[in-house]
């Protein structure tokens, strides 16, 4: 059994965990070319894992949460915060993922952890 992996120049075959290169005169890999011929199929290369940004920009922040349409909604939830969010809000220049003010926002806004991280992903991808 082989499993293909995500390098597309390297197969694995599973009972080894050996990796055989593609290359026509490999001996594994015309195993494998004869292992397909008789109608296996490989498993397919796992999905590739998306790292989740744990800081992001003020600006980049700011941002994602416009193109989400909750830029407003946090600015006003801030103004009605305490003195050090405001000032957190106002000069931070950035964001951590794993601050409790930043946690507490996102429960405010109903935000699963899920959702954050997809907002700190996309928020990462965002330049000038």
């Amino acid at each position: 059994m082989y499993k293909l992996l995500k390098d597309i120049n390297t197969i694995l075959r599973i009972e080894d965990k050996a990796t055989i290169p593609v290359n026509e005169e490999n001996w594994d890999y015309k195993c494998y070319i004869a292992w397909i011929a008789l109608g296996n199929i490989p498993e397919a290369a796992d999905e590739p894992v998306i790292a989740i940004p744990q800081i992001i920009s003020r600006f980049q922040a700011k941002a994602q949460l416009h193109n989400d349409g909750l830029l407003i909604l946090v600015e006003s939830m801030i103004a009605e915060s305490g003195a050090l969010v405001k000032l957190a809000w106002a000069d931070a220049q950035d964001f951590n993922r794993q601050s409790p003010t930043l946690k507490a926002i996102g429960l405010q806004l109903n935000l699963s952890d899920e959702q954050l991280d997809t907002l700190f992903i996309s928020a990462s991808q965002i330049t000038i």
